[in-house]
């Protein structure tokens, strides 16, 4: 079973709503939380943009300038701070779960980037790249409260093309902000 759920990743009172009415539909609670939702909002200091001296401090410095604040601080809410709270909120099922489910440990899934562990900065995406390297830096934080015996947040993994799942609750939170389904940029939950 599938339920499209639209909301802003972003809101906490979103989330809050979209917590509930999870919890509403699955009341033994959540085995996997996908956390998917980024946005690149600085591609004004993209490398495409105009040609670029690299020899020249004064060319470095104009370039970067063209950087605005607006779209660093919308990437770090989606990619970061989005990624928080919806981790935040989604605990007590995720832990839920857990207890409903002997021997099965729940896992958080905060989608990542290689541009968030690479030297270069993805192009010249800046605030894309940190952001990044910033929710790697919250995951190891966050891995901090992994409630024992079950470690649901102790997990580091790469995965690479396709992911079976099975039919255990999953949510997964792929848009910052969508308001009505169109394909995979919804909050979506599948049972």
């Amino acid at each position: 079973m599938e339920y499209k759920l639209p909301g802003d990743a972003t809101s906490k009172d979103e989330i809050k709503l979209l917590v509930s009415e999870v919890e509403k539909q699955e009341s033994k609670g959540v085995h996997l939380l996908v956390n998917n939702a980024g946005i690149a909002q600085d591609d004004r200091s993209k490398y495409s943009n105009g040609k670029l001296d690299i020899k020249s401090a004064q060319s470095i410095s104009e370039h970067l300038w063209k950087a605005d604040p607006s779209g660093w601080a919308a990437t770090f809410e989606t990619n970061i701070t989005a990624q928080f709270f919806v981790a935040a909120g989604f605990l007590p099922l995720l832990v839920k779960a857990g207890e409903n489910t002997p021997g099965f440990s729940p896992s958080i899934f905060n989608i990542t980037s290689i541009s968030g562990v690479m030297k270069g900065s993805s192009n010249g995406q800046f605030a894309y790249a940190t952001s990044k390297t910033g929710l790697i830096h919250l995951m190891r934080m966050m891995q901090q409260y992994s409630l024992r015996p079950r470690s649901w947040l102790t997990r580091k993994s790469c995965i690479q093309r396709e992911v079976s799942f099975d039919q255990r609750c999953l949510v997964c939170i792929c848009s910052h902000k969508c308001r009505e389904y169109s394909g995979p940029t919804c909050m979506q939950l599948t049972a």
